[in-house]
């Protein structure tokens, strides 16, 4: 994928504009033209940055961040606004990051060391001639994932028939199925029913 792409898409763009909107405002506060140019420039690429993240912080938060940045751009004209407006302005976007870090802190997974998984399918999942040498998404999986499947599909069967079969594990699950396994339906126009983790 494009760099530039998932940047944007991943809401770490979200990120770079806070950071060049907390940079305007630390530029600001240098009087020589250079520095404020720079200041204008992060501005307005990092309010660019937060508007296409389309991040989805609350509407209450986005309207206290744009009511604390508004003071900065006239702080120029109002010098004794200068002890004030640059420090709210990069309070504020520090505490809309701090909002949306946790999620984008991936959550820790737990391993299953004997995963079972039940396939129930129809045609589709058996295999076109039902051969048993024939290579099934079941099998590939089993293969690729290193996973112990289970594969009780049949080329006669339909979705109905398959589906009443479904019920009939879900009432099973309990008793019949461990925690550790799962069990995938698998009918015509590929649905997939999870029936159990």
């Amino acid at each position: 994928m494009n760099p530039l792409v998932y940047h944007v898409a991943s809401g770490h763009c979200f990120f770079t504009g806070i950071a060049l909107l907390i940079a305007a405002a630390l530029c600001g506060l240098r009087e020589e033209a250079l520095w404020q140019r720079a200041a204008w420039f992060a501005l307005v690429f990092g309010a660019l940055a937060v508007v296409i993240s389309s991040t989805a912080i609350p509407y209450w938060l986005y309207a206290v961040a744009v009511a604390a940045t508004l003071p900065w751009f006239s702080v120029r004209y109002q010098k004794d606004w200068q002890h004030w407006a640059p420090h709210a302005m990069i309070a504020t976007w520090l505490f809309a990051a701090t909002a949306e870090v946790p999620y984008h802190a991936m959550p820790p997974l737990k391993r299953f060391f004997s995963l079972k998984l039940t396939v129930l399918g129809d045609s589709v999942t058996a295999g076109v001639d039902g051969d048993e040498k024939s290579e099934t998404w079941p099998k590939i999986l089993a293969r690729e994932q290193d996973l112990d499947v289970q594969d009780i599909s049949h080329v006669d069967e339909t979705a109905a028939s398959r589906s009443s079969e479904c019920k009939r594990l879900r009432q099973l699950r309990n008793s019949s199925l461990s925690k550790s396994a799962a069990t995938i339906c698998s009918v015509r126009r590929r649905r997939l029913s999870s029936i159990a983790t």
